[in-house]
């Protein structure tokens, strides 16, 4: 029995090996088309064909016993995968000269990485030492040379970086990546005014992302519609998915994007620690929707906890955010214990609408 069991391993072992070998065949086919698509400037994602793959692979997941959601999740996965890989053979046109402030951090040595493999000339300024990119010590000494001149410093140090940058009248483009504008808002509007090429730009994802192309980058004009379109230029249009908003916008939308939804994660993992029982006896008995959810704040937990305070700290939006949330758990409370049902179903229905359910 345990030699059989044994030969059954290794024989799954093999079939393994066998898929990622086709995998692997299959992405470099996917690059192949991705180079005749670029030669032929068409689109690289073809939504009709995309959807025929996926349901190619639940005709075939319904012949051999496998679930429509799980043929939907590997074929989506494959898809991706094939995605990525020809998003990153875009090239941008011109190459550029880019200045990274604070480009040995986590968020900007990606992007760094991302804009030199786009084919662009990048340094960084930054007290740690980069091993990927070279490094200057005096911003002076290169700035004038500098196409675009990008600030990737903490929220907390934002302020006082772009003023000395402002002040070396750098020829360049300039913007931040911050995910909290009220600290630099007015400097970014007075820099615009006075004719400086400057925006403000947010990447709506971590450093741990591999590709952008179904990313969201948002970029707020500050009243330089110059330098909105040159950032633009050299994130790439047709890489991903850029949001033009003016810049007094930025905050109010992250109070609920980043700075409530952290909060609620944060919160319930703060409640699971308060509740008396372990993580393992939570989990023996978890629901698809506490696993879920445990899933998503087990992530929010992970993260740069100084960046999360940073974000809850430094945006004067999260207060009104906060505190309608806090308003939205005690309605729910009172509903819940309320004998006649309908004002909790009220809330669900109003919840279904918004979402764009029936």
């Amino acid at each position: 029995m345990t030699d059989r069991l044994e030969q059954l391993r290794q024989r799954i072992e093999e079939i393994d090996n066998g898929i990622m070998r086709l995998i692997a065949e299959r992405i470099e086919i996917g690059r192949e088309i991705g180079r005749i698509k670029l030669e032929n400037a068409m689109p690289l994602r073809n939504k009709e064909i995309e959807e025929k793959v996926i349901s190619r692979y639940i005709n075939w997941a319904s012949k051999i016993g496998i679930s429509e959601n799980s043929a939907r999740n590997l074929s989506s996965i494959l898809i991706n995968e094939t995605i990525d890989a020809q998003y990153r053979m875009i090239k941008s046109e011109k190459s550029s000269n880019v200045l990274v402030i604070g480009g040995a951090g986590k968020m900007g040595n990606w992007l760094c990485r991302y804009l030199a493999a786009r084919g662009h000339r990048v340094i960084i300024h930054d007290r740690i030492r980069s091993e990927l990119f070279p490094s200057v010590e005096r911003i002076d000494d290169v700035i004038y040379d500098m196409d675009f001149v990008i600030i990737a410093t903490p929220i907390s140090t934002i302020k006082n970086c772009l003023r000395e940058i402002i002040a070396m009248k750098p020829k360049g483009v300039i913007f931040d990546i911050s995910s909290i504008k009220a600290p630099i808002i007015n400097s970014l509007k007075d820099a615009a005014m006075r004719g400086y090429a400057i925006c403000s730009v947010h990447p709506m994802f971590g450093p741990n992302t591999n590709s952008i192309w179904d990313k969201n980058i948002i970029v707020c004009d500050c009243g330089s519609q110059k330098a909105v379109e040159a950032a633009i230029d050299l994130i790439g249009r047709s890489i991903t998915k850029i949001i033009k908003i003016p810049i007094e916008e930025h905050d109010r939308l992250m109070a609920y994007v980043l700075g409530m939804s952290h909060a609620l994660n944060i919160a319930f993992i703060n409640t699971l620690t308060r509740s008396g029982y372990s993580m393992e006896t939570l989990n023996s008995v978890a629901s698809t929707t506490f696993s879920k959810q445990l899933a998503t704040s087990r992530d929010v937990a992970n993260e740069n906890a100084h960046l999360y305070f940073e974000i809850q700290h430094f945006n004067p939006y999260n207060v009104m955010a906060l505190d309608q949330l806090v308003q939205s758990l005690d309605e729910i409370k009172k509903a819940g214990l309320n004998d006649d049902r309908r004002e909790f179903l009220n809330i669900m229905e109003k919840g279904r609408k918004y979402l764009g359910g029936a």
